[in-house]
């Protein structure tokens, strides 16, 4: 489940998530995140984090160890995050044709972490290629705006015509000429029905 930040990574803007109210009796969990810089010498660090409450204030005690080699800026095991076609615009309240920029930036949180939102073009414009390299060849080829610098997708979906043998030419094409081949796939389906049995699937070269 999404977890609400204190600072928005995104446009860094001040969220809700804090102050919140603990019922007594109960408990909360709290994610922080430690980003250590390329240039960190390897060993011990210590610090402390303050929790602020009506009656007062702790002070939790916290050990980092750095270690001496770096995690690369794009994840070496291939994933797919999948992100409804329907999300963005549900839950930005934009129209279709103005969610581009706001996946891209998704996509790019994304990549901070070493994940790949591999559906992020679903956006209702699948055959425009101008469009496509626009907003999200920047993601595949390594030089969007991320914290990790050259993080590049692992794996993009293919989003047009399931049943188009031309489209999915046109889109292995495109791919092929840029270098990103090895990292289109298509994600036929989800949760076979009941009549899975009855489909009928071609197969050919694309």
């Amino acid at each position: 489940d999404a977890l609400v930040p204190d600072v928005d990574d995104v446009v860094g803007e001040q969220r809700n998530a804090f102050p919140f109210d603990v019922a007594a009796g109960e408990s909360r969990a709290i994610w922080v995140e430690v980003r250590v810089p390329p240039d960190a010498k390897p060993g011990n660090y210590f610090g402390k984090v303050t929790v602020k409450t009506d009656e007062g204030e702790a002070q939790i005690p916290v050990a980092l160890t750095a270690w001496d080699f770096q995690l690369p800026s794009t994840a070496s095991l291939k994933t797919h995050f999948g992100l409804a076609s329907g999300l963005i615009p549900a839950g930005h309240g934009v129209s279709w044709e103005g969610d581009a920029d706001i996946r891209a930036r998704y996509a790019a949180l994304g990549l901070d972490h070493r994940v790949s939102l591999s559906g992020v073009a679903d956006d209702g414009f699948h055959g425009d290629f101008d469009h496509f390299e626009r907003y999200y060849a920047p993601l595949i080829d390594g030089t969007a705006n991320t914290r990790l610098p050259g993080a590049k997708l692992t794996t993009v979906k293919y989003v047009g015509n399931q049943t188009s043998v031309d489209e999915h030419r046109r889109w292995a094409e495109h791919f092929r000429a840029k270098g990103w081949f090895d990292r289109l796939f298509d994600y036929t389906c989800d949760e076979p029905p009941a009549g899975w049995h009855r489909l009928e699937c071609v197969q050919g070269e694309v």
